[in-house]
């Protein structure tokens, strides 16, 4: 009998990622495409199926970036709509997922967690993933995702979330009259606007404003390159502010989440610049929560290197979801 084939899929508001899964539930043949490239998802799957020459699925689950209901997904930055019903008739499948990206990459995280993630800051406390636990992960990227894990009597049970959605507070006077500047060119100041794709951008320009200073608009690469130059004052204020309201937010749902023993940090954002995040304000502002301090003290922070942390938790998404 031929063996049972998978397609996983990680689709965030730039990039969808593509594996297959079959026998040993490890995936392979990993691709990349552009979400601007494609009219839609079936159209990138298709894609994908082509490029690896697959002629049968027999089973599709796809990570979306967005809000799940009723098994579909309305994508928040990209123009994609995804359906079960839809990849079922469309590709001949038995089974099809669709199930929020975070949800994935929260299933991933005791697989990745030995080698694939290193500790920002140090705790007081070790940490051993058994059976009870309570994990959580935020991920900046083109979006702000978020999500958590709960291990009851061997057990996991994913919690989904749109926690980057929540309003962004501030805790300092700079950062009081930051908020101040992005609420004339937004209805909603969330936590996204300055932890997402455009977030580092948004800080800058916000900073000039509160600082009185023309600038000329930079991307998020550029200001994070600057930044590395001690006379570009403002684009290493922008970057100092990223890392400390990254770490705010993240003791914010470690709070929330009720996590003991660990907050994973992921996306694109973070790890290409894994220095930055260690040698900044990241963990101080994490445990900086008051009365609650000590508590957070005890919660070890990770940074998640795996490349495609989202394609791994699908896989393991997927093998839990496979008929017995």
């Amino acid at each position: 009998m031929a063996e049972a084939v998978t397609l996983v899929g990680d689709i965030g508001g730039t990039n969808a990622r593509f594996a297959l899964v079959a026998g040993d539930n490890a995936y392979r043949q990993e691709r990349v495409f552009s979400c601007e490239s494609f009219s839609d998802a079936d159209a990138a799957i298709a894609a994908y199926l082509d490029e690896t020459q697959t002629s049968h699925l027999d089973a599709i689950y796809i990570a979306a970036a967005g809000r799940v209901m009723n098994g579909a997904c309305r994508f928040m930055n990209n123009h994609w709509f995804i359906d079960e019903a839809a990849l079922r008739a469309r590709f001949g499948c038995a089974r099809a997922g669709v199930f929020n990206d975070f949800v994935a990459v929260a299933y991933g995280l005791p697989g990745l967690h030995i080698d694939y993630c290193t500790e920002v800051g140090h705790s007081m406390a070790p940490v051993v993933l058994e059976e009870d636990f309570n994990i959580g992960v935020i991920g900046p990227g083109t979006g702000l995702g978020a999500g958590a894990l709960l291990g009851r009597g061997g057990q996991r049970i994913p919690i989904e979330s749109e926690a980057g959605h929540m309003a962004f507070a501030p805790e300092s006077t700079l950062q009081r009259e930051l908020l101040d500047s992005l609420a004339h060119r937004f209805e909603r100041v969330s936590c996204e606007r300055l932890l997402s794709g455009l977030g580092l951008e948004n800080i800058y320009l916000g900073l000039a404003e509160v600082h009185g200073l023309s600038v000329k608009a930079q991307s998020a690469a550029q200001i994070f390159a600057q930044s590395q130059d001690r006379a570009c004052c403002i684009e290493r204020e922008a970057t100092d502010l990223f890392f400390s309201v990254l770490g705010q937010v993240t003791g914010d749902l470690a709070l929330a989440y009720g996590v003991k023993q660990g907050m994973y940090v992921a996306g694109g954002i973070v790890q290409r610049y894994p220095s930055m995040l260690r040698e900044s304000q990241f963990r101080a502002c994490f445990t900086n929560k008051g009365r609650h301090s000590e508590l957070l003290e005890r919660v070890p922070t990770y940074l998640v290197e795996h490349p495609y942390p989202g394609l791994f938790g699908a896989a393991e998404y997927a093998r839990l979801k496979q008929p017995r």
